[in-house]
């Protein structure tokens, strides 16, 4: 087992954290990744995609459409839909690969929807 024993915060993401709809969606974000990847596995592409979406949930008010974006970017980075297609319903296609249904999806239903 690695054992940290020191670290800097660099950002709180205290915008985020005013505000229970991002929390919500920053959730969601950090569930995603781990139904979709295995634990150890180094994907470095994956970690700047879920910082660039924390950035942008920092400002954006449209939760709806980062959410759908994100969902469509991940999918995109990891192989299961085509860059440039049109993906018409990203969140069943997220449970479809997935054969699951996200947890954060209940929580923030009516925050996000």
């Amino acid at each position: 087992l690695d054992i940290l024993i020191e670290a800097e915060l660099i950002d709180s993401f205290s915008e985020i954290r005013k505000d229970l709809n991002k929390v919500s969606l920053a959730y969601f974000f950090m569930e995603v990744i781990g139904k979709m990847t295995h634990e150890g596995e180094k994907h470095e592409e994956l970690f700047y995609l879920i910082l660039k979406n924390l950035n942008r949930l920092k400002d954006d008010q449209r939760l709806k459409t980062l959410k759908d974006a994100y969902i469509v970017d991940v999918l995109v980075l990891l192989g299961f839909w085509p860059k440039g297609e049109k993906l018409i319903n990203p969140e069943d296609k997220l449970e479809e690969i997935t054969e699951r249904h996200m947890s954060s999806k209940r929580v923030g239903k009516l925050l996000v929807s």
